[in-house]
């Protein structure tokens, strides 16, 4: 009988499938272990750029604060963790490191302002959502000419920097901005009877923005705007249709809310000191950061501003920085030179009237601006009298200096050059009304002929607020008369209003704006943020 050996194919099965197990089970250990370090380095990685988003966050809140109040901080501190900084950076990135550790290491020896220990910046801090749970730190210093933010910030152990560099930037102020000019534009040309002799037209001498149509009715744009035109639309002559300027689609109300926003921040952002009537209590002292507001008796009387009536131009010795404020009767003066300040910081609440004296308006009158100003009213502002910086002083003074009238208009360009070619180097003005409108006048009611000449040397601006205000009025153009001389209007700093209202076209033969350019004036001078890295 034959015997028949039967081979088990079940255990080769067996062996097949522990072998597969094992295969697999390494398979996805190993996949598991690459996985949980994948995991773990997305973590490591998620938690590094959260960091450094919040040294990022932290350099631009920085650089938004010390926008435009860099240049009243002192730069007395000094940072303990600056060398651990430059070690960091330096051994990131290969030669990268090498270059950064080096432009830093001046800073191992220099003061620097620690932001993070200013009482405001700490307010502002702590009220960003992005900084719950972190140890931050930012740091100024000023080298030379620039200057470098550095930002740090630690949570669990772990810390990153971000390091930024700045520049001083001056703030273009257009010498006009509306919405609504009250006027179309024409080229100034000089008349028949003589080559010298300008007639009608406009100039302006630095930037125009024009937050509507800017219609030019004749004559090349390119000599009216020297300064540059931005508008949202133009209507030229045909033949000048290859004008260039730089189409803007900025609305006026978003342009003006800005402007209308930046004026609120400055002014919660200053000590403020009260003078009320009877104006017999004198602020003891006053600062650059000190915000002077002046109440009058009641809300239907006006504060009166007078700078100094006996200025004369021909003296050898500075003037006196003086203004005066009157109201309900009573008046008071401030002397920059007493406080020891640059300029002062006006909140009028209620309307201003600018005139030669509070008893009587003389729209021949010159009123000399010495000093710097920064005068802002929650109502109307009225100016009767012309304000002359007293470098521009003589230009429009009538007899060259001898008396305080003003009714020497542009006549010639070799007037006109004579006027561009200064600087309003000592002085600066801005007049706002912050939910109120300006009215400029020409001629008063005591039947005085203003000969339709009217200077103003400052920063002019009518801002909407609450739906109310933003308007430049001339009430009184058809009114004036020229007495031989061409109905003009001379700003030097600008105008800036949503609209621009009165009889411009048919009454005003010349509208003559130059910037004050003030560069002494850090008012207007900011800091731009140029660059960031961070590690």
């Amino acid at each position: 009988m034959l015997s028949v050996i039967k081979r088990n194919k079940k255990g080769n099965v067996l062996t097949i499938t522990l072998f597969v197990m094992v295969f697999a089970s390494m398979v996805l250990t190993t996949m598991s272990l690459q996985l949980n370090r994948t995991i773990k380095r997305s973590r490591e990685y998620s938690m590094v750029r959260s960091v450094q988003n919040t040294c990022e966050n932290l350099v631009n809140l920085s650089a938004g604060f010390l926008s435009d109040r860099y240049a009243k901080l002192y730069f007395n501190d000094s940072w303990p963790e600056v060398g651990e900084f430059i070690d960091f950076v330096s051994s990131r990135g290969g030669l990268e490191g090498y270059l950064w550790g080096e432009s830093l290491e001046t800073l191992k020896n220099a003061n620097c302002l620690l932001l993070t220990s200013d009482p405001e910046f700490q307010n502002l801090l702590a009220s960003q959502p992005w900084i719950e749970g972190y140890d931050a730190t930012a740091v100024l210093y000023n080298i030379g000419d620039r200057y470098v933010l550095i930002s740090s910030a630690e949570r669990n152990g772990m810390t990153r920097y971000a390091v930024a560099t700045l520049g001083e930037i001056y703030e273009v102020i257009p010498v006009l901005a509306t919405s609504y000019p009250g006027k179309t534009f024409s080229e100034l040309k000089t008349t028949k009877k003589g080559k010298n002799k300008i007639g009608k037209g406009d100039f302006f001498a630095g930037p125009v923005v024009i937050l509507g149509e800017a219609i030019v009715s004749s004559g090349d744009p390119a000599n009216i705007f020297l300064g540059d035109l931005y508008a949202s639309d133009v209507n030229l002559p045909p033949e000048t249709s290859d004008f260039v300027y730089t189409k803007i689609a900025t609305s006026a109300e978003e342009y003006l809310s800005q402007k209308t926003a930046e004026t609120v921040e400055k002014l919660s952002s200053l000590a403020s000191v009260t003078v009320e009537y009877p104006y017999d209590i004198l602020p003891a002292s006053l600062t650059e950061d000190t915000l002077l507001v002046v109440k009058s008796p009641s809300p239907d009387v006006p504060v009166y501003v007078t700078f100094d009536t006996n200025y004369d131009a021909k003296k050898k010795v500075d003037p006196a920085t003086k203004i005066t404020f009157t109201s309900g009767g009573q008046s008071f003066n401030i002397n920059l030179d007493d406080y020891g300040i640059d300029y002062l910081n006006v909140l009028i609440e209620g309307d201003a009237v600018f005139d030669y004296s509070s008893q009587a308006s003389d729209p021949h009158k010159a009123l000399a601006v010495v000093g710097k100003y920064d005068i802002i009213a929650t109502g109307d502002v009225v100016i009767n009298s012309n304000l002359i910086y007293r470098d521009y002083y003589q230009a429009f003074n009538n007899g060259q200096g001898n008396s305080d009238v003003a009714n020497q208009g542009i006549s010639s360009l070799s007037d006109l050059s004579d006027v561009l070619s200064k600087r309003a180097i000592n002085d600066l003005l801005s007049i706002t009304s912050l939910g109120g409108d300006v009215y400029m006048y020409y001629k008063q009611g005591n039947g005085n002929s203003s000969h339709g000449i009217k200077t103003v040397t400052a920063r002019v601006k009518a801002l909407p607020k609450d739906g109310k205000g933003g308007k430049v009025v001339f009430p009184d153009l058809d009114q004036v008369s020229s007495g031989g001389h061409n109905s003009q209007l001379f700003i030097v700093g600008g105008i800036t209003a949503l609209s621009i209202e009165g009889d411009l076209d048919q009454y005003l033969d010349n509208l003559f704006g130059v910037p004050d350019q003030v560069l002494t004036n850090y008012l207007k001078k900011k800091l731009r943020l140029f660059g960031l890295r961070s590690w």
